[in-house]
Parts: C-alpha cells; sequence; structure tokens
C-alpha cells in the first residue's frame, strides 16, 4: 500500500510540475510581432493546464469479525494466523515475554525510574543515526510503531541500569599519540622523515625515527609539535594524535595498554610501546584522578561507556539469576 501511494504522490508531484512549466513556458511560445519570431510563430498555442485533483485517501478495510484475510472466497481466520505465529515464533517470543516480565518485577523491586526525558533521548539518538531517513520512515520499515519503540527503549534502559550493579569503571587515562608504522596503512601521512609512502618501515627504521624523536623531546620540542610531523596514524594524525580513553582491558593491543598504565599526567612512555601496527611513542594528556575541571564531562561519558558496554554484556547473565531466583514455568517449552 505504500509503494502504490508512494507512486501516486510521484505522478501527482509530476503533474504539479509539468503545469508550473507550461504556465512559465506560454510567454515564450506566444506568437512575436515581426519577422524576428522564426520558428516560434509558427507553433499552436499551449492547451490549458489540466487541474490538478485531489489525492484521495486510500480505503481502510473492515475485517469481519476473526478474518485475517479472503483468497478467493476462501476464509483465512486470526485464529489460523495466531496458530501459525505460535508454530513459528511462540517459543522465542514467550521467552522474551519472560524476560521482560522479570526486568519490570526488579525494576519495580528495586525502585529503578526511566524517565520519559530518558526514553526520549535515546529517541532523538536512533534519529540521528537512521539520518537522512526520518525516524517514521525508519519505524515504518521495521513494522513497529513509535509506541512499540518507546517500550522497547524502555525495557533496554531498565535492562542495562540493572545490570550495571556493581560495576565501576577503572582508572582511565587520555592520551595522544606518535605512531612510525611497520606495516602498510592506506592512508599513510606523506613526508613523514624517513618514510617512505611505498612501503612500510623496518621495525630497525622505525626504531631510528623513535630515538630521534625522543632526542627531539629531551632537546625541549613539545609532543604536540612532533606528532604534526612524524605521525603516521591516519586515524589519529587529524585529531592531534589524540587516541582517547585507555585503561585495563581496553580493546585494544595489550602490549600498548601495558605500557601505557603505569604513566601520569603529562608523562610519555619512555620506550616505544609495540603494536600490531608498528612502534608508538605515548603522551598522558590526563587522567581519572589528575585532569582539569573543564574534562569532567569527558570522563564522566568514557566512565558511563564503559559502565553502559559492560552492563549489556552482563545482561543475560543478570536475567539468568533472576530466571534461577525466581518461579518461572513456560509452558509452551514442553
Amino acid at each position: 500500500m505504500t509503494q502504490k501511494i508512494s507512486s501516486h504522490a510521484l505522478a501527482i508531484a509530476a503533474m504539479i510540475g509539468a503545469t508550473s512549466m507550461a504556465a512559465f513556458a506560454a510567454p515564450v511560445s506566444a506568437p512575436v510581432a515581426g519577422p524576428a519570431a522564426g520558428p516560434a510563430a509558427d507553433m499552436p498555442p499551449m492547451p490549458p493546464a489540466v487541474p490538478v485533483q485531489p489525492v484521495k485517501p486510500p480505503v481502510k478495510l473492515i475485517a469481519p469479525p476473526g478474518v485475517a484475510a479472503t483468497v478467493n472466497g476462501v476464509t483465512i481466520t486470526t485464529a489460523q494466523v495466531d496458530a501459525m505465529a505460535i508454530k513459528m515464533a511462540g517459543d522465542n517470543a514467550v521467552n522474551q515475554l519472560i524476560d521482560q516480565t522479570l526486568i519490570d518485577q526488579a525494576a519495580a523491586k528495586q525502585h529503578l525510574v526511566v524517565s520519559d526525558a530518558d526514553v526520549q533521548a535515546e529517541i532523538d539518538k536512533l534519529a540521528a543515526e537512521v539520518a537522512p531517513k526520518t525516524l517514521a520512515q525508519a519505524i515504518v520499515e521495521h513494522h513497529t510503531t513509535l509506541d512499540e519503540l518507546k517500550d522497547q527503549i524502555k525495557l533496554n534502559l531498565e535492562r542495562t541500569k540493572l545490570s550495571s550493579v556493581g560495576i565501576t569503571a577503572p582508572r582511565m587515562l587520555h592520551v595522544r599519540e606518535i605512531l612510525i608504522a611497520t606495516i602498510a596503512i592506506p592512508s599513510r601521512m606523506p613526508g613523514a622523515p624517513g618514510a617512505p609512502t611505498a612501503k612500510p618501515h623496518t621495525p630497525d627504521e622505525a626504531l631510528a625515527i623513535i630515538k630521534t624523536i625522543q632526542a627531539q623531546l629531551k632537546a625541549g620540542k613539545s609532543f604536540e609539535d612532533l606528532e604534526k610531523i612524524y605521525n603516521e596514524d591516519p586515524g589519529t594524525k587529524p585529531k592531534g594524535g589524540d587516541l582517547g580513553m585507555v585503561y585495563e582491558g581496553a580493546p585494544i593491543d595489550p602490549n600498548f595498554v601495558a605500557a601505557v598504565l603505569p604513566l601520569k599526567r603529562g608523562q610519555i612512555t619512555p620506550t616505544p610501546a609495540k603494536s600490531y601496527a608498528g612502534y608508538h611513542l605515548v603522551q598522558v594528556i590526563d587522567t581519572t584522578e589528575d585532569h582539569p575541571a573543564s574534562d569532567n564531562a569527558l570522563f564522566a561519558t568514557a566512565e558511563q561507556n564503559y559502565i553502559t558496554q559492560h552492563a549489556q554484556g552482563n545482561a543475560q547473565h543478570y536475567i539468568q539469576t533472576l530466571k534461577d531466583s525466581g518461579n518461572v514455568v513456560n509452558y509452551m517449552a514442553q
């Protein structure tokens, strides 16, 4: 039905466009006095514009009680649809409803509240993610409604908050880097001293460049200035080498993490950190325990993201504990 309406709308738009063009073209194609008129003077006058007929809304069919469809006079009942749906997805649907009920009960027991503002914030994020589509278009494509989407978001937020109990963020270090690459990187920055762009450095070449950078640091050059010259990481180069937050268990090379964790604010790795990409010199911009007030929001967001990610990973385990400690009987599982 949506496709038919869209095609009809496009046809109406085309008619409107043609009518408008005709209105603008009429004076041009009208006869012009004098011999300079040329062939245009012999053209017949434009036909009158065809009035655009209003689009009639589709007629909504009212189904007889208990009837889902008819096929050449044969009735398909809603009971048949229900029976097939239960066969196809019944067990999965029941399990989802069990999980949802357990979460709702646990949220009520712990007086956990997900506000309308919390839900709307997630709706706004989702709207930005589906752009350039509108949220309304995405909702139709997924065969749901805005109210159902809000209910699902509320459930997800409850599950995340409940699963996050006891999870605390580790110490975090906000860092920047200078990478000297030993693998081919598609966006290898041209012009880095001693860095031919056609092939990666050998380990010896990379370490020699690192020593040159370290000597310049000792001579008083700033890490920021040297990063602009030497950093070969195309992902961090546009951001001044900023790698974001590093913490114990971060999903990056463990050798890199181990080299960075002992550092304090302002310190630079005394020896280069080795990763699959090459050798890094890393400077700690600031840390959880030592950062300016202007970075409070940055660290708060990073810590909340850590808690949310780990809570989502812990959600199924949490729900299983609710099942184990509760009285759940799934008759459809028999």
